[in-house]
């Protein structure tokens, strides 16, 4: 009999002696930090594109023919999009898979280039529209889209009220500011964008002098400003509106560091979109 147990009961005793052990390591597991996601940038994506009447209308800027491209993006990523013609006015769209507009963008000063920042909240299949502001046109055109990820080190949604102060330089309208650290020798982007209204930045220096301002630089009506950092230091990024006082509302800022050369261009692997004699092809 004391030979029958003996070895159950060092299994038992062996078990006692690591369960603390395991249960710690468990708890350790719970509370080490996610790791961030890291995303390797992707090479820039062109593809060179005719407008042409056999196109089907589109149907926001009804006038117009269109082209669609789909083109699967990530959750976590930040895409520019960017639609430029010597032909027409630009206009570019984005839908989701169900036909709902995300974003647009256009050229209103006749520069023939439309700029689209995105950052999709899912991952999947996104309809990219290649328009135009001016009905009946047709021409060529170069479709790009651009991994705009970058290294985020600032990302805010604020909005913009009645109660938020003065800015004087900007003639005493609504504004917020923020103070964002950046290193000497190296490079910035930032970006303003806002579904209620026309964007504008104003960018001041660690002791509060003037530096430079946007309206349209990220594509109407998102402001853009790239700046390499001369000093290092907590900049000032003032966020306000092109227009009247009654542009208030939520927008977006986002700053990152864009340093590093970017990988050369690839093959385009959207689908190109529909023609009238087109028939629905399933994948």
């Amino acid at each position: 009999m004391k030979l029958r147990w003996a070895f159950p009961i060092l299994l038992v005793a062996a078990a006692c002696l690591l369960h603390p052990a395991l249960a710690n390591a468990g708890d350790k597991k719970k509370t080490e930090p996610a790791k961030k996601q890291k995303y390797k940038p992707f090479a820039p994506i062109i593809v060179n594109g005719e407008l042409i009447s056999a196109d089907l209308r589109d149907k926001i800027y009804s006038g117009s023919y269109a082209k669609s491209f789909t083109f699967k993006m990530e959750k976590g990523r930040s895409y520019q999009i960017e639609l430029g013609s010597t032909s027409f006015r630009a206009a570019v769209r984005l839908e989701d898979s169900t036909g709902k507009q995300l974003a647009t963008a256009y050229d209103p000063f006749g520069n023939r280039q439309a700029v689209l920042v995105y950052d999709p909240t899912t991952t999947g299949d996104y309809q990219i529209i290649a328009t135009t502001l001016n009905g009946n046109a047709t021409g060529k055109f170069t479709l790009a889209v651009k991994d705009a990820t970058g290294y985020s080190i600032f990302n805010v949604t604020d909005k913009l009220n009645q109660n938020d102060k003065a800015y004087q330089r900007a003639g005493g309208k609504k504004h917020k500011m923020y103070l964002v650290q950046m290193e000497a020798g190296k490079t910035y982007q930032i970006d303003m964008r806002s579904p209620n209204f026309d964007s504008y930045l104003y960018f001041e220096d660690p002791k509060g002098t003037y530096i430079t301002q946007d309206d349209d630089g990220g594509g109407y009506p998102s402001a853009r400003i790239i700046y390499k950092a001369t000093q290092t230091g907590k900049f000032r990024v003032i966020t306000t509106y092109f227009g009247g006082g009654g542009n208030l509302g939520e927008f977006t800022l986002t700053v990152r560091q864009t340093d590093g050369a970017a990988p050369g261009p690839q093959r385009f692997p959207f689908k190109d979109g529909l023609k009238k004699d087109d028939a629905p092809k399933k994948e």
